[in-house]
């Protein structure tokens, strides 16, 4: 076992998880966005159903697919040795949320139901069910800056302290 303080756990789990895409790649829908194949010229186009950042793993589809995308997902976590948690997943404008009260399509992860939101937050970024929700980026996101722009402030990240080229540098990059 690996602890998640080690330098060799993020590598560690790319490995683990880098086998992921491909396998939900197999379940893709038809009506699924691809795009050209970075392996080689001749290799075609790759459907993009899921997106993937260290830990952070988003399915997109259909409710078929998504649920057989989850099928998929739990079979390899299984396999692997480790476990995803339930109680940090949702689904984003479940297709059938307005049209069935029965719940027989509710998805699911290891048997846990998962919970159905108007809006989800991945990465940082606030998403609705048209995709990316512009207008709620700036309230998100404005309490984390004004923080940071007090504490560069209070570090001589201003007017008085530093060069305004150099403040501007600093601000650009955080």
């Amino acid at each position: 076992m690996m602890s998640r303080c080690s330098v060799l756990s993020p590598h560690l789990y790319s490995v683990y998880i880098n086998t992921l895409p491909s396998l939900l790649r197999q379940v893709a829908a038809p009506a699924t966005h691809l795009v050209p194949s970075s392996g080689s010229a001749d290799a075609g186009m790759v459907p993009v159903n899921s997106l993937l950042f260290a830990d952070d793993v988003a399915v997109i589809g259909s409710a078929k697919s998504v649920k057989e995308m989850l099928k998929l997902c739990e079979d390899h976590s299984l396999s692997l040795g480790y476990r995803w948690n339930p109680l940090k997943c949702a689904v984003l404008n479940h297709p059938t949320s307005s049209t069935s009260s029965s719940g027989s399509t509710q998805l699911k992860l290891y048997g846990t139901p998962l919970p159905l939101v108007d809006k989800f937050v991945y990465l940082g970024m606030p998403f609705v069910k048209t995709g990316l929700s512009a207008a709620s980026v700036l309230p998100l996101r404005s309490p984390g800056v004004l923080q940071l722009m007090g504490i560069l402030n209070k570090i001589g990240v201003n007017r008085q302290g530093f060069s305004l080229l150099l403040c501007a540098r600093i601000y650009a990059t955080f």
